[in-house]
């Protein structure tokens, strides 16, 4: 495990102050596999603009409208010089370490630089900033048009700087001009793109006696404002979700809301707010989006109703009609596609770390996590000082005396953990900079075979520090200063015969214990499906949400094959711990009418499945009014009224037919 410092951007999306910034990162030491060794990060008013790391080596845009700059020869330039500062930062990192007296240990070394512009002031600030192990290192003041720094480390470093005239000048002329311009320039670009992203509002129930979820999804930039009115005043009493963002760089956020039942005698509405635009939904039946489908009369008459036609349009010619059997939808193999949702291995796991020296606000020193199959199950952490269940099952936890019991041992532990790693400091000869102390314990289990394996790490900047072997029953460490804390322990024969019994038993009895909790409330979540579609030249999108756990297949058909060209989101979190994940498909209409497309969703060996037709499809899309007057349905709700009108004609017909 490793924990790695980033700078935190607050988003300034609609304030008069707009920022520019790029944050260059690169570390040093061993890191979790996949975290790169360098990192550059583009960012406009807090929103993330482009991306570089050391593994892609490529300079990737992350808004839509920043698409316009990856065919310019600039794009190409600025990527040019994303790696030449890899390199930079590559040398300069062992040298600060050197400065530093470190030897080992992980590392980081960081620059944020750039502009603030006041649109209304015409004011603009540049900033240039530098940092080594989350510590102020360097930073330039252009007032004074020099360079400063709060340690003796970078005093060479300073004074070399402030010789060279020449880059100073253009520093000053490079944050006071060029910086503004494209500042400015890039604010073009995402005002013109942002005219195209208002939010797509729907009303959702997943059966009758839920909530209503008022949806708003597809917008940009992330500052939105939904609320409940009855009879036009606000309602307070409402559950808000977190605003999470989709795969296309836009935003969604929810509000629900827990209906009484004589809903109808008044009027609500949802109402949306964004960018200075308000969308209003009124509540009604039509307008609810819902996969609910009571098994009553209604299609059983209609289907009597049809039968009823065929028949007496049969007796009443003299031909006969020869019908086709209609071609099934074979289901898609699960032999290419596994999910291992009860897996035979399972791991529980609690985990510790204390962190010591100066982080961000928003780092509490101490925290510790517990996961059951790589999900998290509870959270603590210095700054709240409790224990907190962050699965829903785990709420039948938090009233028992154990939870308690729990809950001080994480303060205990976080007491002493803050003296070890002080202690751990002076071993090693540390005096500053940022440390890590962690420990990882728990234990695996084989539900077939009913084999247990318990394992009980302890690490040190990320390094392997103490271990302990049960087959051996004793501590055993890699590095010298681990030698001192190894013997002691080992001589503590009633704590290993403690530990001993605790990896072989109870904490498997505890895994057994969460698993039974899991699997009664995952036998409660199966995924909700809709197809949503913006317009009808517009991508299909599958959305399958309020699943747990979270895997998921989602599989989009055509006329029983399996589609691959498909754009597959990431699988998200929503408020109420459970998750969801999206698969787009680009198809027209005219594609999708004369052949049998159907998105297929499996999860905990149940299968869902959406045949694509104008009926299934959720949309917030009005036809012209031309078309309006015409008579044709505009709304999605207009399209299932005239689809009644027509079954009670057919009703009708089949009836008369039949008389005759």
């Amino acid at each position: 495990m490793k924990f790695i410092i980033f700078f935190i951007y607050v988003p300034l999306v609609y304030s008069e102050l707009h920022r520019f910034m790029t944050t260059y990162t690169g570390i040093r030491g061993r890191t979790i596999a996949g975290i790169p060794e360098f990192v550059a990060v583009t960012s406009l008013d807090g929103q993330q603009i482009d991306y570089y790391d050391s593994i892609t080596m490529k300079l990737i845009p992350k808004q839509d409208w920043m698409e316009e700059f990856v065919s310019e020869e600039l794009w190409t330039e600025d990527n040019d010089i994303r790696q030449y500062v890899q390199k930079i930062y590559n040398i300069n990192i062992p040298l600060l370490m050197e400065r530093f007296n470190q030897s080992h240990g992980v590392h980081t070394y960081q620059r944020m630089y750039g502009c603030d512009w006041d649109d209304v002031t015409g004011e603009s600030r540049g900033f240039d900033l530098y940092a080594y192990d989350g510590e102020n290192f360097i930073s330039l003041d252009l007032k004074e048009l020099r360079y400063i720094t709060p340690v003796v480390q970078a005093m060479q470093t300073v004074e070399m700087w402030n010789n060279d005239k020449t880059q100073l000048e253009y520093l000053k002329q490079y944050y006071k001009h060029e910086c503004v311009y494209w500042l400015k320039e890039l604010m073009k670009l995402r005002k013109y793109d942002l005219e195209r992203r208002a939010p797509e509002v729907s009303l959702l129930q997943k059966h009758p006696s839920s909530p209503v979820t008022c949806l708003a999804t597809g917008f940009y930039p992330s500052g939105v404002t939904i609320t409940w009115l009855r009879n036009g005043v606000n309602i307070r009493n409402v559950d808000l979700g977190e605003t999470l963002p989709n795969e296309d760089g836009t935003f969604q956020r929810n509000l629900s809301l827990k209906l009484p039942d004589e809903w109808k005698q008044s009027q609500y509405a949802c109402e949306v707010e964004h960018m200075g635009k308000t969308i209003q939904k009124i509540l009604t039946e039509d307008e609810i989006k819902t996969n609910y489908r009571p098994i009553n009369a209604y299609l059983r008459i209609t289907l009597w109703c049809l039968m009823g036609l065929v028949i007496a349009l049969a007796i009443g010619t003299v031909f006969f009609i020869i019908y086709k059997k209609p071609k099934h939808e074979p289901v898609p193999s699960e032999s290419k596609e596994n999910i291992y949702i009860n897996k035979e291995l399972h791991t529980f796991i609690t985990e510790y770390t204390e962190i010591n020296g100066k982080m961000t606000e928003e780092t509490p020193e101490f925290s510790a996590v517990t996961s059951l199959d790589g999900q998290q199950i509870d959270y603590y952490d210095s700054d709240t000082m409790k224990l907190i269940p962050k699965q829903d099952w785990m709420e039948e936890f938090a009233s028992e005396e154990l939870w308690k019991k729990y809950t001080e041992i994480r303060k205990q532990v976080q007491q002493i953990y803050k003296i070890n790693v002080h202690v751990l400091m002076e071993q090693f000869h540390h005096t500053y900079g940022v440390h890590t102390y962690q420990r990882m314990y728990g234990c695996n289990y084989d539900d077939e075979t009913e084999d247990s394996h318990g394992f009980d790490q302890h690490a040190y900047d990320g390094e392997n520090f103490i271990s302990l072997d049960l087959k051996e029953l004793r501590y055993i460490t890699a590095v010298a200063q681990g030698f001192p804390l190894m013997r002691k322990w080992n001589n503590d024969q009633d704590q290993l015969k403690f530990l001993n019994q605790y990896y072989n038993h109870e904490c498997v009895y505890w895994l057994n214990k969460f698993l039974a909790l899991r699997k009664a409330e995952v036998q409660r979540i199966a995924p909700e499906v809709y197809l949503l579609q913006k317009d009808p030249s517009s991508p299909v999108t599958c959305r399958a949400t309020g699943f747990y756990p979270s895997e998921v297949i989602i599989t989009w058909l055509r006329n029983g094959v399996t589609i691959r060209d498909v754009d597959l989101g990431e699988t998200l979190p929503n408020e109420d711990g459970t998750f969801q994940k999206t698969s787009t498909l680009r198809v027209t209409p005219g594609e999708w009418k004369q052949n049998r497309y159907a998105c297929v969703v499996k999860h905990q060996d149940k299968t869902i499945r959406k045949i694509l037709t104008d009926y299934e499809i959720k949309t917030n899309y009005r036809l012209p009014t031309r078309w309006t007057k015409l008579g044709f349905p505009s709304t999605a709700s207009q399209q299932t009224k005239t689809f009644r009108i027509i079954h009670i004609l057919l009703c009708v017909m089949g009836v008369f037919i039949f008389a005759l």
